[in-house]
C-alpha cells in the first residue's frame, strides 16, 4: 500500500516537472509576434510567423515531454496494482 503512495506521489510530482518544464521553455523563448528576421524585411498586418516556429516542435521539448510521460506510466502502473 505504502509502495503504491510512493509511486503515485513521484508520479503526480513528475508530471506537474515535466509540464512546468515544457511552458518554461516556451516563455523563456520570447514572445510569440517577436519577428526572427532581418529589420530591413517589411513586416505584414498579420501577427503570425512567416516560417514554422520551433517553439512547438517536440524534438525542442522532448525532456518535459519525457518526464510527462514517465510520470503518467507510473501513475498507470499505482492504479492497476
Amino acid at each position: 500500500m505504502e509502495s503504491n503512495m510512493i509511486l503515485v506521489g513521484l508520479g503526480a510530482f513528475l508530471v506537474v516537472v515535466g509540464v512546468v518544464l515544457v511552458a518554461a521553455q516556451t516563455l523563456w523563448a520570447g514572445r510569440l509576434s517577436d519577428a526572427r528576421r532581418p529589420r530591413s524585411v517589411v513586416a505584414d498586418a498579420s501577427l503570425e510567423p512567416r516560417g514554422r516556429s520551433g517553439l512547438f516542435d517536440i524534438r525542442a521539448h522532448w525532456p518535459g515531454v519525457g518526464l510527462a510521460a514517465l510520470g503518467i506510466l507510473l501513475l498507470i502502473t499505482a492504479a492497476a496494482f
